[in-house]
């Protein structure tokens, strides 16, 4: 629940409380959960995720999923190898680092992908709604706000710990009666290039998430969240 390699300390505590309960699992796994040591920052994205809690942890953090978005999930465990039901043995699934590998990271964006562009197979998720309960969108600066505050809430953690990619092109549009706002031009590079990721070719003064035509932008924002070696952590 914690980490592939616990900490002794927190093994023998464990094995002490599972001894005086007579071998019953429950209390120390409600110990476990309620410890400060599961909370703990140190082993906080030191886990790398299954593909069903990577899956089912992208719909609770973005919200407004059906029935339908867990049937695509049972659809994609087959391709990654996590089929629920269907444990291979009893030592159940192989976890941590045993879940990456050149194909299924592949294969896990695909996963995602197909969950973040469900038009076709199932009601689209409510990215606009998520944005609306994030930030807000009446601030005539919102397009630079909308990137770092998804980064924070899909990976919860903080953005200059990420490795953000540096994008070399410049905003679009008539910089000169529309000029880039001093707390990005003076802030720190993740803003910049967040905002850059998110806009694409539209200037900042013209994208809004309540235009149906520029949604692919939004879109393709998440899925370069969900592509981010930090979102496979747990």
């Amino acid at each position: 629940f914690v980490y592939e390699v616990p900490a002794p300390d927190v093994v023998d505590a464990m094995a002490t409380l599972f001894i005086a309960n007579n071998w019953n699992i429950e209390p120390g796994v409600r110990a476990l959960l309620k410890s400060e040591h599961f909370f703990d920052s140190v082993v906080r994205g030191a886990k790398i995720a299954s593909p069903i809690e990577l899956s089912i942890r992208f719909l609770k953090e973005v919200g407004g999923y059906n029935p339908t978005h867990i049937l695509m999930i049972q659809w994609t465990s087959w391709g990654l190898e996590q089929v629920l039901m269907n444990i291979p043995s009893v030592n159940g699934w192989p976890r941590h680092r045993n879940w990456i590998s050149t194909q299924s990271v592949a294969e896990r964006w695909n996963a995602l992908g197909w969950l973040i562009w469900s038009d076709d197979t199932a009601p689209p998720l409510d990215f606009v709604g998520l944005i609306e309960d994030l930030v807000d969108t009446t601030d005539p600066h919102l397009a630079f706000h909308v990137g770092p505050a998804l980064v924070e809430h899909l990976l919860g953690i903080p953005i200059e710990e990420l490795d953000i990619e540096n994008v070399s092109r410049d905003f679009a549009g008539d910089l000169i009666n529309n000029p880039i706002p001093d707390f990005i031009v003076n802030g720190p590079p993740h803003l910049t290039n967040l905002a850059k990721l998110l806009l694409d070719w539209v200037p900042w003064y013209e994208w809004s998430p309540y235009n149906e035509q520029l949604g692919y932008l939004l879109r393709n924002f998440v899925m370069f969240i969900t592509r981010l070696p930090e979102y496979n952590a747990t």
